[in-house]
C-alpha cells in the first residue's frame, strides 16, 4: 500500500485530524530520498513516456493541419493520450508501485501487514461497494478503521465547507466527494468530446459512422449527468437552500429534479454507457479494413524545414 501509517494498527494517515504534534514530527523527519529510494519509477522513464505520448499528439494534429486522413483508432488513442498526460501530470512526484509502509507515531511497531493483491482490490465485494459509490455518493470508509486506503475516497459524508458568497453564508456537505465527483465527470466529458471529432471522418459503412456518432455523443454527454444530482445532495442546510433561491432563481430547476430520477438515470445508464465504450472500442479496429488511401501517407515535415 505504502504511505505514512501508525505504529499502532497501521492506519493510513491521510486525514488533518490524524495530523499530531508527534506524527507531524515524523513525517518531518522523513527524508525525501527515502521515500524516492521506494519508488520503481524515475523522472527519466515517466519523461520518455510523456515524450513518446506527446510525439504522438503533435502527429496527429499536423496531419490534421495537411488535411490528412485520421482513423478512429487514432482519434480513440488521442482520447487515451490526453488521459494519460493529466495523469502523469499529476503523478509526478508519486512514488510508483510502494509495497511497503513507513511506521510513525507512538507505540511499539507491529509487525507488518502484506499488501492488499489485485484480486482483494476486484473482488466482488469490492466492485458493489464501487457501484454503490458511483450511484448513493458517500463512503462508509474510515481510516481509523482501516488498514489500506480505497481506489476512489474523497473524505467523509459528513464533512462539510462554509463558502461566504455575497454576505451569505452557505454550509456545503460532502464537499469532498462533490468536487471529486465534478472533476471526474469533466474529465469523462473531455473523454468522449474527443472521439466526437470523428464526427464527420470516413468510415466504411454508414451503419458504422451512426453507431460512432451515438455512442461518443452518449459517452460525451452522460457524465455531465452527475452534476445535477450531486447539487441536490450537497445542501446541508434548508434554510441555505432557501438563501441561495432567492438570489439565484434558476436554481429552483434543481428543485424539479427529483433524486429518484436522477437515481434512475444513473443505474439505467451505466450499462448503456459501458455498451457505448464497447461500441467504439470495435469500431476502432473494424474501420481498419477500409480505410482512404492518403491514410498511408506519411506527415511532409520538409515543409516546416528552412530551404536553402
Amino acid at each position: 500500500m505504502g504511505g505514512f501509517v501508525t505504529r499502532q494498527g497501521h492506519h493510513p494517515i491521510i486525514l488533518p485530524s490524524q495530523l499530531t504534534e508527534e506524527i507531524l514530527l515524523d513525517i518531518k523527519a522523513t527524508k525525501v530520498q527515502d521515500i524516492k529510494d521506494k519508488s520503481k519509477g524515475d523522472a527519466v522513464s515517466k519523461g520518455v513516456t510523456l515524450l513518446q505520448t506527446s510525439w504522438f499528439l503533435v502527429q496527429i494534429l499536423t496531419r490534421a493541419i495537411q488535411h490528412l486522413p485520421i482513423a478512429a483508432l487514432e482519434i480513440s488513442t488521442v482520447a487515451f493520450a490526453v488521459l494519460n498526460l493529466l495523469v502523469y501530470g499529476l503523478w509526478w512526484y508519486k512514488p510508483l508501485d510502494v509495497q511497503r509502509s513507513i511506521m510513525i507515531g507512538p507505540g511499539p511497531e507491529e509487525i507488518e501487514i502484506s499488501a492488499t493483491s489485485y484480486r482483494q482490490w476486484f473482488s466482488p465485494a469490492r466492485i458493489l461497494k464501487f457501484l454503490k459509490f458511483v450511484v448513493f455518493g458517500g463512503s462508509n470508509y474510515y481510516p481509523e478503521k482501516s488498514i489500506s486506503v480505497p481506489i476512489i475516497w474523497a473524505g467523509y459524508p459528513e464533512e462539510s465547507i462554509s463558502v461566504i458568497w455575497a454576505g451569505y453564508s452557505y454550509q456545503f456537505e460532502g464537499a469532498g466527494f462533490m468536487m471529486t465527483s465534478v472533476v471526474a465527470s469533466i474529465v469523462a466529458c473531455l473523454f468522449g468530446a474527443i472521439h466526437c471529432v470523428a464526427w464527420n471522418f470516413s468510415f466504411p459503412t454508414s451503419t458504422e459512422q451512426t453507431m460512432w456518432r451515438i455512442s461518443a455523443a452518449f459517452v460525451a454527454l452522460f457524465p455531465s449527468l452527475f452534476s445535477p444530482g450531486l447539487a441536490t445532495r450537497c445542501i446541508q442546510d434548508g434554510l441555505y437552500w432557501e438563501s441561495l433561491l432567492k438570489r439565484f432563481r434558476f436554481l429552483r430547476y434543481i428543485e424539479l429534479f427529483p433524486q429518484w430520477i436522477y437515481i434512475a438515470i444513473i443505474v439505467t445508464g451505466l450499462p448503456l454507457y459501458v455498451v457505448c465504450r464497447l461500441v467504439l472500442l470495435t469500431i476502432t479496429f473494424t474501420t481498419l479494413r477500409s480505410l482512404p488511401a492518403d491514410a498511408y501517407r506519411d506527415i511532409d515535415w520538409t515543409r516546416y524545414l528552412p530551404h536553402m
